[in-house]
């Protein structure tokens, strides 16, 4: 397992693309941060297929630097990440347009790619 991944997180209030940062810590990876993608940059290839386990909301997180969101979902019909907060019981996702009930559950980290 990569000792950190990175992969793109988009904001869904601002619908900014971002890139949130995973560091491996006691075999799970936990999302540390999470920046904004600059102008002209590219974002991590989505590379799907792969899996690289359940992930989860580090202490030293500072929130969406969109909107402030404190969490992240995983949209159910694209895969991709997006922020929202804890208490949200709806999410519209920010990439593809679908939207739904926030279910509580395991997100996995599938097609990102890994530095």
């Amino acid at each position: 397992m990569e000792a950190k991944l990175f992969a793109s997180l988009a904001c869904a209030r601002t619908r900014q693309p971002g890139v949130g940062r995973f560091d491996l810590v006691n075999g799970a990876y936990v999302l540390i941060g999470t920046s904004r993608q600059r102008p002209g940059s590219a974002a991590p290839m989505q590379a799907d297929g792969l899996s690289y386990g359940d992930i989860t909301i580090g202490d030293r997180y500072s929130g969406c630097p969109g909107c402030g969101a404190d969490s992240f979902a995983q949209c159910g019909q694209c895969k991709r990440l997006a922020c929202c907060n804890s208490g949200d019981r709806a999410f519209r996702c920010p990439s593809c347009g679908a939207g739904g009930q926030l279910e509580p559950g395991a997100i996995r980290l599938d097609g990102i790619t890994a530095t």
